[in-house]
């Protein structure tokens, strides 16, 4: 199982996290745009996977 932290600020691989430059297509939009096109279609930027659980903050 692979953690992956999409992120445009930190290049730095910390800890159990893969980190992950927010992909070029996504840079002109809001950051809650961006967040829910990685939310919603994880399959365009993580093909390699099968499966995919999205989880932040709000619990």
């Amino acid at each position: 199982m692979d953690y992956i932290c999409f992120n445009d600020k930190f290049k730095d691989q910390n800890g159990a996290w893969k980190i992950v430059p927010i992909p070029d297509d996504l840079k002109y939009l809001s950051n809650v745009k961006k967040q829910r096109v990685l939310k919603i279609c994880p399959h365009r930027y993580l093909n390699e996977y099968d499966v995919s659980i999205w989880v932040d903050g709000n619990i």
